[in-house]
């Protein structure tokens, strides 16, 4: 019996753990949608846009991607050992000892799931940029938020104002106020949107680091 309580309650976990996920992502969903709606009209970038445009807002890297494999082939390697340990232990153990085992693959399981999660949206997100379809505009940048640490937001003017867009490159706040506050506001196929500086900025930028 007490074996049989053990598997609910991480089955329970595991049904919480796969709920809020889903949750999480259909309500991005529903915020991109609102949000593509108050975006003024876009329209589609040449591949020499696309080049400048991928360098600076692809962040899911080979080496990122070799990492996050690492974490979860360790997590799963470790859910195994846990798990073998378990089914050992509830044919041949103790309840207790079946629980102490059970509770560690259940960590180790979720761990492993929710990485490849992560690394299969962000993967997705690299092919969009790469392959899919982009568009742009040319914005102006009203004013500007700053979250914490490198993250800052541009607000632009939309079909409706006070439009928040994150920045994605570190320094391109800075460029975009030499810019006189111009941007390039990007838009992928999933309905992720970028703030990046303008070609030009960015590259008249470059020249005076050198």
């Amino acid at each position: 019996m007490e074996k049989l309580k053990e598997l609910l309650i991480i089955a329970l976990i595991w049904a919480v753990i796969i709920w809020f996920a889903r949750v999480m992502k259909r309500k991005s969903n529903e915020q991109s949608k609102k949000f593509q709606e108050n975006i003024p009209e876009m329209e589609l970038i040449d591949e020499e846009e696309r080049s400048y445009i991928c360098e600076n807002i692809v962040s899911f890297t080979t080496g990122r991607n070799v990492f996050l494999w690492f974490i979860i082939l360790l997590n799963l390697w470790l859910t195994s050992v846990y798990g073998w340990k378990s089914i050992n232990m509830a044919i041949h153990g103790t309840a207790d000892a079946f629980s102490s085992n059970l509770c560690p693959t259940s960590v180790f399981g979720g761990i492993a799931y929710s990485t490849n999660l992560l690394r299969t949206a962000w993967l997705k997100e690299r092919e969009r940029n790469e392959t899919g379809v982009l568009k742009k505009r040319i914005v102006e940048v009203k004013a500007y938020e700053h979250p914490g640490a490198n993250n800052w937001n541009g607000i632009i003017k939309g079909r409706k104002p006070g439009i928040s867009v994150n920045i994605s490159i570190p320094n391109g706040a800075y460029i975009m106020q030499e810019d006189n506050n111009m941007a390039m506001l990007i838009e992928n196929e999933g309905g992720d949107f970028y703030l990046i500086p303008r070609i030009e900025a960015e590259r008249e930028s470059s020249k005076q680091e050198q």
